[in-house]
């Protein structure tokens, strides 16, 4: 059902109007009761399609984990754009 999950991200980041840099998995971390599958992700957007998009991400059927980013703005005015690095985690 892996596709179908990154599908449902790539659309939450479009429906948010979040321009999606850089997509990709890394290796699956066994744990003892479930398995994580994390991604790298870097997007950039306005304040409020970043939050959007989290909301999103909370609203999907799997749980999603949103750890390890970071915003950098660039602009000023109402043309800041934030470009944000982290890890998506699917647990």
């Amino acid at each position: 059902d892996i596709p179908n999950l990154l599908r449902s991200v790539t659309n939450a980041s479009e429906e948010t109007r979040l321009k999606l840099i850089y997509f990709e998995p890394k290796d699956i971390k066994q744990k003892e009761f479930y398995s994580e599958l994390p991604f790298e992700i870097k997007f950039a957007g306005p304040f409020h399609s970043v939050g959007a998009f989290f909301d999103d991400v909370r609203r999907l059927d799997r749980l999603i984990n949103i750890t390890n980013y970071s915003l950098v703005s660039k602009g000023s005015g109402k043309n800041v754009i934030l470009y944000s690095f982290g890890i998506l985690q699917i647990d």
